[in-house]
């Protein structure tokens, strides 16, 4: 729920003096800026956040039924102390890396996706009883590299496996990953991201680095100070704890130029009838 200049076309001004404060995963409290007294939240279907290390797919639902202003801890959530409030911040995602295939994702011909090439991502939602009216109950993922479908990745570390994301395990996934709260059943699970999406959701595309959190919630050995690496769940890909500052952009930069990335042939339509191995 993002506390915006501008909500529903309107100036979000009152308490925009108030400085914006968060932890870093160093645990020191940082200024973050400022933030308005209104957020705005919406339900959000991670297709695929990923660079050459890591990579995973997330669902993010709400209570909420189309898009809400919220105010206060209650209603916009609050991470730290465990307040769901009308989205799930956290999600649950499918990170291969995280759960146990160390091998499945990453740069050169050793991994099974060699991200280095080109490659066709599917993504699947899979409802009930297999109609578009039923509740979702699956989102499943396959890949498509140099001809070969490429089936998704186990998850090792979890008692009951799987390789999709299914309410039973996401609630195993933070039973076994030891989570404080549990935001997605708390905002409805995969029902409710089933419904969103027959809503409607705007696709975005993009391209972004954070050096506040240095991107280790998504390729890192442990995102906070605190965390033991061998704990299930912590290591989220290869990447150093102290990895990922300004100073490292630049420097990364320089030596490789800027970033980039090219998504093409973007399609969606009845299952296995979007793509071809011809």
């Amino acid at each position: 729920c993002p506390h915006m200049r501008f909500i529903r076309g309107e100036a979000n001004l009152l308490g925009w003096e108030k400085s914006h404060w968060a932890v870093n995963p160093d645990g020191q409290n940082m200024t973050g800026g400022h933030e308005g007294r209104y957020g705005y939240c919406c339900a959000e279907m991670d297709i695929l956040e990923a660079n050459r290390e890591a990579g995973v797919f997330t669902a993010h639902p709400c209570t909420e039924q189309e898009q809400a202003i919220c105010v206060g801890k209650e209603q916009c959530g609050d991470r730290g102390e465990g307040i769901t409030g009308y989205c799930d911040k956290d999600g649950c995602g499918f990170s291969s890396y995280r759960m146990g295939d160390e091998m499945f994702w990453g740069a050169g011909q050793n991994f099974t996706v060699d991200t280095t090439k080109p490659m066709t991502i599917v993504t699947q939602f899979v409802t009930s009883d297999n109609t578009d009216a039923s509740d979702l109950v699956d989102i499943r993922r396959i890949y498509i590299q140099d001809g070969k479908v490429v089936k998704n990745s186990e998850a090792n570390v979890l008692p009951g496996g799987g390789d999709s994301i299914t309410d039973a395990m996401c609630s195993e996934q933070n039973r076994v990953f030891n989570e404080s709260s549990n935001g997605f059943r708390d905002a409805g699970g995969l029902k409710a991201m089933g419904e969103a999406l027959a809503r409607g959701m705007v696709l975005s595309m993009s391209i972004w680095d954070d050096d506040f959190g240095r991107m280790l919630w998504l390729d890192g050995e442990k995102n906070s100070f605190d965390q033991d690496p061998s704990a299930p769940g912590i290591r989220r890909g290869p990447c150093p704890f102290s990895y990922g500052t300004h100073e490292d952009e630049m420097k990364y930069a320089e030596e490789h130029g800027a970033m980039s990335v090219t998504f093409t042939n973007v399609r969606y339509g009845d299952m296995h009838s979007t793509y071809s191995l011809i």
